[in-house]
């Protein structure tokens, strides 16, 4: 490694993006310093996108190691590479049970609390990087993390019936995620698809969900008139007081409402009786265990081109501002940046 600087994303906030010069970083004995080749856009990152953000934002990202600390043993440079969001311990309760994401003694989140995946290096504990097989595409890699780590935990832990009605509502990358694995995974009969976008109900149509347009201002009427019988699971990826509210009085009774959106500002719930007087379950669910990576990259190679089709946007580092206009537009499906 003999570069001294690198190119980086500075977001300065009202939707404006700077790409600047500034020094590779250096590396501790446990660390590792990874060239990044691809980052995935994240709708969490909306809020740094229009306000600004301290730190290089980008959490979904692979790459190739180029140098490892001195006490790290277990990886090489000209590994391959994608990177885990947390840095976990490894020594507390919620670690020895498998569930390294929900870590009690958490140093960070990398592109939240340090530097990410917006430029062309990044340095992370050597725990965080998980080696994949050289002939793994790199830009499925960015796919293993949020698109599909975090759906699929979240439908382990659900413990959905594939054989009755299941309600998506979101079909941005995560919830189009959720879908090819309800579809391909778990051969779900009947999967519902609720979003604004035409663009990404027909995404989630060409996986084999039936689309549903979602009218904004009357979420669960418009979704209700569109769907037949009873939803046993509902699956919430918006994060809005709307559409948690329908999910809540559409789920039936003794049903499930699994939260993956994350809400921009509180959630705000409208008595009604339609989901008071009756059972259900709200599940939240977050991220997903380092031991589940290896399951979700096999997932993704036995169903390479329907994951590849969720990628609909490339971009250079140089037109990272264009890209999030893309990707907050709603006609697009995953977006990555190539550096």
């Amino acid at each position: 490694m003999n570069r001294s600087t690198m190119r980086a994303a500075k977001f300065v906030g009202d939707d404006k993006i700077e790409i600047i010069e500034k020094p590779v970083p250096s590396i501790k004995a446990n660390e590792v310093l990874l060239k990044v080749a691809y980052d995935g856009l994240c709708g969490s990152e909306r809020r740094v996108f229009h306000g600004g953000f301290p730190f290089v934002p980008g959490h979904e990202m692979s790459g190739e190691i180029v140098e490892v600390g001195a006490k790290v043993e277990a990886l090489r440079p000209g590994q391959r590479a994608i990177v885990y969001l947390l840095d976990y311990c490894g020594k507390c309760a919620a670690c020895h049970e498998g569930d390294t994401h929900l870590c009690e003694n958490r140093k960070g989140l990398i592109g939240w609390t340090w530097d990410g995946g917006y430029e062309e290096y990044i340095s992370a504990p050597s725990s965080m990087i998980y080696p994949v097989d050289a002939s793994f595409p790199l830009d499925l890699g960015v796919l293993a993390l949020d698109t599909f780590g975090t759906s699929f935990h979240a439908l382990r832990k659900s413990n959905f019936d594939p054989h009755k009605p299941t309600l998506v509502i979101g079909c941005g990358p995560l919830g189009l995620g959720v879908i090819t694995i309800l579809k391909k995974h778990y051969h779900a009969e009947i999967v519902y698809a609720g979003d604004l976008s035409g663009y990404r109900l027909k995404m989630a149509e060409n996986i084999g969900a039936i689309p549903i347009c979602v009218d904004k201002d009357k979420v669960e009427d418009s979704i209700r008139a569109q769907i037949k019988g009873d939803i046993d699971t509902v699956i919430e990826i918006v994060g809005s007081s709307s559409t948690l509210l329908a999910s809540m009085c559409l789920v039936k009774r003794n049903g499930k409402v699994v939260l993956l959106g994350e809400p921009v500002k509180e959630f705000v719930i409208e008595r009604k009786t339609s989901w008071l007087l009756k059972d259900f379950i709200i599940q939240r669910s977050f991220y997903f265990p380092w031991s589940e990576i290896k399951d979700n990259i096999f997932f993704i190679q036995q169903n390479e081109p329907i994951v590849r089709s969720l990628i609909t946007n490339v971009y250079p580092l140089e037109k990272i501002a264009e890209a999030f206009s893309v990707f907050f537009g709603s006609d697009s499906g995953k977006v990555l940046i190539k550096l």
